[in-house]
């Protein structure tokens, strides 16, 4: 027979001592080898959860975080509730790492972003092989396709693929180009026709409007023609007229 009550927040089970919340009941019966347990509610201080935010020990609190902790792991040391949490961080008595923060261990430290230079975080970048073009990254559908040269190429868009069909079908040779640089940025160009010395770039009509600014950056400081089609333009008349003009 299995006991619960459908209000209370934290369950304990009698079998493995396991603590829970109430939602997981039914995950923690199937794992718990397969055996019916006997919940009963967390005992808890009552007047633990509470106290005001200004009576809680925040500086412990924010110390256990720092030394590589979850935001879970302090709820369930120090028996704070979620919302208080989330309370807590929007009035200033907790700090939460930022998403974008480098999550390097040093040691016990967690060392955001800010603690490197530019430099040292590309090196970073590079040995941890985070950052840049990765063709396989998404979730989008890919396609696998096989550029002038031979190499196995992916390919993240209908688009791409249309336009490299047209390419390969009308015997114009074609790779995958290595990035150009614009400012402190990198920008991956679709196509690059060597014969012709020109990039393409294939984008919906939003794209193309939103990065008119970066596409002319990379076109003035490289020195290059870098040439961005939409669905409608990708027929071999606008390319060919593309690479002649």
């Amino acid at each position: 027979m299995l006991c619960i009550n459908i209000y209370m927040k934290m369950c304990k089970c009698d079998l493995c001592g396991d603590n829970f919340r109430a939602n997981n009941i039914a995950k923690h019966q199937k794992n718990c080898n397969g055996q019916k347990c006997f919940f009963k509610q967390k005992e808890l201080d009552p007047t633990n959860k509470l106290k005001k935010l200004s009576e809680r020990n925040w500086v412990e609190i924010q110390q256990f975080y720092d030394d590589s902790h979850s935001v879970k792991e302090c709820i369930d040391r120090f028996d704070i509730s979620f919302a208080q949490m989330s309370k807590a961080a929007k009035k200033g008595f907790f700090k939460v790492r930022r998403q974008t923060e480098t999550k390097t261990l040093r040691g016990n430290l967690i060392v955001g972003a800010a603690a490197y230079t530019t430099q040292q975080r590309s090196e970073l970048a590079k040995r941890t092989k985070l950052g840049g073009y990765r063709p396989n990254a998404g979730k989008s559908k890919k396609f696998k396709v096989v550029d002038s040269t031979g190499n196995l190429i992916t390919l993240q868009s209908t688009y791409e693929l249309k336009f490299a069909e047209i390419l390969n079908e009308f015997e114009l040779k074609w790779i995958r180009p290595n990035h150009l640089k614009y400012g402190n940025r990198k920008y991956f160009a679709d196509f690059f026709l060597p014969e012709y010395n020109v990039f393409f770039d294939t984008k919906n009509d939003y794209l193309i409007k939103k990065d008119a600014n970066k596409i002319a950056a990379v076109i003035a400081e490289n020195n290059v023609k870098l040439i961005v089609i939409n669905k409608d333009q990708i027929n071999i008349d606008y390319i060919r007229m593309c690479l002649n003009s």
